[in-house]
């Protein structure tokens, strides 16, 4: 019993979140189930993304806008999906405890997107593997901001 409450504890980690919303007058017709993921945000470079934070939960199929700013004496140089793995592994010791091992694997895709206010729809993770108490890996989307270094002049320094 002890294993599968760990299970279902790490997974509801990586899975979408789905709550019931419904209008002030409660009527069952109008209730309707919303889902939740948490958005992956990565930076690249000093600066900063407004308004998320990393790992911020949001409904799944909204459309969203944030902005990427660049620290003094940088420039944004563009948006990159990220494609995030988040492998668990379960492992028994000796003793028969249960423990859980978490690796984050982030892949980059290759396009950049050099609009400062990216307009994104949040998507919820997919679960690629379960094999319930030995390996769970959960794929989600994330974006990360990357700033390169201005001269005095406010060019992008490039590198020789």
């Amino acid at each position: 019993m002890r294993k599968i409450n760990v299970l279902f504890s790490l997974i509801l980690l990586a899975l979408p979140v789905h709550a019931q919303v419904s209008d002030e007058v409660n009527d069952p017709a109008l209730t309707s189930a919303v889902s939740y993921a948490p958005l992956l945000l990565f930076t690249n470079g000093p600066g900063q993304i407004v308004p998320f934070q990393d790992g911020e939960m949001l409904v799944v199929g909204q459309t969203y806008h944030m902005t990427a700013i660049p620290k003094r004496g940088y420039a944004f140089a563009g948006w990159r999906r990220m494609n995030v793995f988040n492998i668990i592994e379960y492992v028994e010791d000796e003793f028969g405890t249960m423990s859980a091992v978490t690796n984050i694997v982030v892949s980059p895709t290759l396009a950049l997107d050099p609009t400062r206010v990216l307009e994104f729809t949040m998507q919820a993770p997919d679960v690629l593997f379960d094999d319930p108490g030995v390996r769970t890996i959960i794929e989600s989307e994330g974006w990360q901001a990357n700033f390169v270094p201005v001269n005095r002049f406010g060019e992008i320094n490039r590198e020789p």
